[in-house]
């Protein structure tokens, strides 16, 4: 316990550290240390919501503060995304309000242009997955972001999408899967999201069978292809083997 109270005691001791230390001493110390820690408009965003979640069980008044807390850091615009994110997650255990504000948070954060493209799409399918209530205008939100360049974030929206739509879903991740101006590792990507669906699955197949056998392509994409085709042609099995024994 000393050597704890010493660490904690320390200024060069980092706060997430210190935080883990406090609650490491929570039964000789109590808990009103981390409280302070969450509490603390100087900690980091991060610290907030590790304290913040970390005192949930222990008390009503934890679990309030908790979501005041989570709350703010989910809807500050100069927290991090992906952070605002991960706030967002915390709030929603909190019962039924807690997931109601979760969910304004999401919608909010999924029509912001000024956070990633990648937090945009896990905002719409998070909503997808938790409420009936928006899945339209997450579909909505998707379908429009898939104009991206990127085309591993299009296979990422395309998957969301296919939790409500796995037709239409399927039939774009292969169009993007035999599409040649797509790079190499996309490809087998999109093919791959696609290729234990019985409808698509020879599609499937013929998009990473070229992918295996071009030769400019580095190695490791091209192994991936060749045991994406061993796994889904039977066909093509031999010539499959005979790219991974190189």
């Amino acid at each position: 316990m000393g050597f704890l109270r010493a660490v904690v005691s320390e200024p060069g001791t980092s706060d997430r550290d210190r935080l883990e230390f406090r609650y490491a001493l929570r039964q000789y110390d109590g808990l009103d240390a981390v409280r302070a820690m969450r509490d603390d408009e100087r900690m980091s965003p991060a610290i907030r919501v590790q304290a913040g979640t970390t005192l949930v069980p222990y008390d009503v008044d934890d679990r309030a503060a908790a979501a005041r807390v989570l709350h703010a850091i989910a809807t500050d615009p100069e927290v991090r995304p992906v952070l605002r994110r991960r706030a967002v997650y915390e709030l929603a255990q909190l019962g039924t309000v807690g997931r109601e504000r979760a969910t304004e948070v999401l919608r909010s954060l999924m029509v912001d242009e000024s956070v990633s493209t990648t937090v945009r799409i896990r905002s719409a399918r998070t909503l997808i997955e938790q409420a009936p209530m928006v899945r339209r205008a997450a579909m909505a939100v998707l379908r429009g972001l898939l104009d991206t360049p990127d085309p591993l974030l299009r296979r990422k929206a395309l998957k969301a999408i296919g939790l409500l739509e796995p037709t239409e879903a399927a039939l774009e991740l292969v169009a993007m899967a035999r599409d040649g101006l797509v790079p190499a590792v996309a490809r087998v990507w999109c093919a791959a999201a696609v290729g234990l669906s019985p409808d698509v699955r020879e599609k499937a197949a013929v998009a990473v069978r070229a992918v295996a056998l071009a030769e400019v392509v580095p190695w490791q994409v091209r192994r991936r292809a060749a045991a994406d085709l061993a796994r889904w042609s039977e066909l093509c099995r031999e010539e499959a083997r005979s790219v991974l024994a190189g």
